[in-house]
């Protein structure tokens, strides 16, 4: 089942919104239907009245796929390394606070 239907796709959501909150000055949450729709984002992430929108995958996406992604705004956050192998928490932290500080200009 893919992310509309599936409640596995909505607990990889609510897990990164969870990990971004703990990141200081930062306020995340599920995007809303119109963000899903216009951005294909999952995750809304506001740092400092910037929006960064964020789609959550278990796995990664092919460099091809971010490049287009990063284009139109959207960033790409995957939950595994590899097949069944998760990320640490610590991992998913670095990365989004990556993609804050290197889109925050």
């Amino acid at each position: 089942m893919d992310k509309y239907g599936s409640s596995i796709g909505k607990k990889y959501e609510t897990y990164i919104v969870n990990l971004a909150k703990e990141i200081p000055c930062v306020n995340a949450r599920r995007a809303t239907a119109d963000e899903d729709y216009r951005y294909k984002a999952d995750v809304v992430i506001n740092y400092r009245d910037k929006n960064f929108y964020i789609q959550v995958s278990a796995q990664s996406k092919s460099k091809k796929e971010s490049q287009t992604l990063m284009k139109r705004g959207i960033f790409s956050v995957s939950v595994n390394k590899f097949k069944n192998i998760k990320k640490t928490e610590t991992d998913i932290k670095s990365e989004l606070e990556s993609i804050i500080k290197s889109n925050n200009k």
